[in-house]
């Protein structure tokens, strides 16, 4: 039952990040940015909480907002290799060291 229960949570997280995704649209570019940096926490959030598919989801928000934000590459990284998808996972790492070739985190990860 936990498991079922993780797993609706995750869905109907991962629905309310396109929501916010949609409603971003119509919003002035320093409310977008504030409710950017709003999922980045959010998703930094939902990683301690291993909710991974929210991580990913609010990241691929932040993503398709801005390609080159490092730090929602790194988070969504984390969480896509706690979901065991390795492929993506290296992938976002790989872009976060061509991004910011100094971050030790990617580079270890």
């Amino acid at each position: 039952a936990p498991a079922a229960t993780a797993a609706t949570a995750a869905t109907t997280n991962a629905t309310n990040a396109t929501t916010v995704a949609s409603a971003m649209s119509a919003v002035s570019d320093a409310a977008s940015s504030t409710a950017l940096r709003c999922l980045g926490n959010r998703a930094a959030c939902a990683c301690q909480l291993q909710l991974y598919s929210l991580a990913v989801a609010d990241c691929d928000v932040i993503i398709n907002s801005d390609a080159n934000d490092a730090k929602a590459l790194m988070r969504r990284g984390f969480a896509l290799e706690a979901l065991e998808r390795f492929g993506e996972a290296l992938r976002d790492m790989r872009r976060v060291v061509s991004l910011r070739p100094d971050s030790r985190d990617a580079s270890a990860a």
